[in-house]
């Protein structure tokens, strides 16, 4: 394993390597944009703590005492992750190596109390599929849209097993993709929609996804819809809902905390509804499946997490939001010295199809021309395609 020191060492060789008088103007232009950066960032703290201020009657952000309470109950706990990678294109001919794995813990909730099990590592799906470049000319697209397909598969086969009380997350959002190109996406959605829907009506389960890069802009939308004008047009100084909510999570933590000193514990918001700022979430809304978020912090030191929880639509009224339990669960399941629930993170380690490996299998094994006869022919090409 590389150690951090090591990896220090490398980047401190490269800058000592850089022409001298081009590090110079360099440093001096780290420097300037450092000011910029810390003159910005107290300008956004002002403005987030007028926006913390207007919002305080929403009461929006929730902490530990309601933790507290919380008592979830899973008989198991299902992370979903897929990975894939494309090489190949000489001659419009693509191959993608797909993994898609599922990490389950049973029983590892017992009368609302976690406890740590050994987890079961499922391999569920490990091929390289054959693409024909399509008229679009982006096979990374289908290649990806296949991973999602059969992502979605592992979820709907859960679903078939029949298992009460499944907490299943995903490694990224509920809606995935999170636009359409195309009538293939719309079908693909469809039948996302239909697995969700049959992993929520077994007892009990619950299907999360776990986003861990906020890049969209669904919380500055909704925040768009209840903050004044002035605030309002603030907003457009957030890069994205990440960065607007590092400021506002920041700016509660000092203002619920103790001589300055900020409250540094798990940290959450009341669930929003993206079918309200989003047409993907609409669509989903549309075919059954109703996704609310809420943001999490599990320390002061922690990312924010976005955690999608998906409803069925046709019952949303009636169904009562365990939202305490669903952060409860995921909080039990961030491990220390991590910043993901483990049943995410070791999914997404495991199904890693790295482009190392991608590219060795294509070079060495699928055009090597590992063939018994000697065909010329048959070599000569497969030489063009490497």
């Amino acid at each position: 394993m590389i150690e951090q020191n090591d990896v220090f060492k490398d980047k401190y060789i490269d800058f000592m390597l850089t022409e001298s008088e081009v590090l110079i103007k360099l440093v001096n232009e780290a420097i300037k944009k450092g000011e910029k950066l810390r003159k910005d960032i107290t300008r956004l703290q002002k403005v987030s703590e007028k926006i913390l201020e207007s919002l305080s009657e929403y009461e929006l952000f929730s902490e530990i005492s309601e933790l507290h309470r919380a008592k979830p109950e899973y008989n198991y706990v299902v992370g979903i992750d897929g990975s894939c990678q494309l090489v190949g294109g000489l001659g419009g001919k693509w191959y993608a190596p797909i993994s898609v794995v599922r990490v389950i813990l049973k029983d590892c909730f017992v009368q609302g109390k976690f406890r740590y099990v050994e987890p079961n590592v499922d391999i569920f799906w490990a091929k390289v599929i054959e693409i024909n470049e399509p008229v679009d000319g982006n096979p990374a697209r289908k290649a990806i849209l296949y991973m999602l397909a059969v992502e979605t598969k592992a979820l709907s086969y859960w679903s078939r097993k029949g298992y009460e009380h499944s907490l299943i997350l995903l490694d990224g959002p509920v809606v995935d993709p999170p636009s359409f190109y195309g009538e293939t996406e719309r079908k693909y959605a469809v039948y996302r929609c239909k697995s969700i829907l049959r992993c929520l009506s077994v007892y009990g389960s619950e299907v999360i996804g776990c986003v861990k890069r906020i890049r969209d802009r669904f919380f500055i939308a909704y925040l768009s819809d209840i903050l004044d004008e002035e605030l309002k047009s603030r907003l457009k100084d957030f890069i994205n809902d990440y960065h607007v909510l590092a400021h506002l999570f920041l700016n509660f933590r000092f203002s619920i905390g103790d001589n300055k000193t900020p409250y540094s514990g798990p940290l959450f918001t009341r669930p929003i509804d993206l079918g309200s700022v989003s047409d993907t979430y609409r669509f989903y809304r549309k075919h059954g499946v109703r996704v609310l978020c809420s943001f999490f912090q599990k320390s002061i030191a922690s990312p924010i997490l976005r955690i999608d929880i998906s409803l069925p639509e046709q019952s949303y009224e009636e169904k009562r939001l365990e939202l305490p339990e669903i952060i409860k669960a995921i909080d039990e399941l961030i491990y220390p010295g991590q910043e993901y629930p483990y049943p995410v993170f070791l999914a997404h380690e495991k199904c890693n199809v790295r482009k190392g490996c991608a590219e060795v299998l294509y070079d060495e094994i699928i055009t090597r021309g590992r063939i018994i006869d000697e065909n010329m022919y048959v070599q000569l090409m497969m030489s063009y395609m490497r």
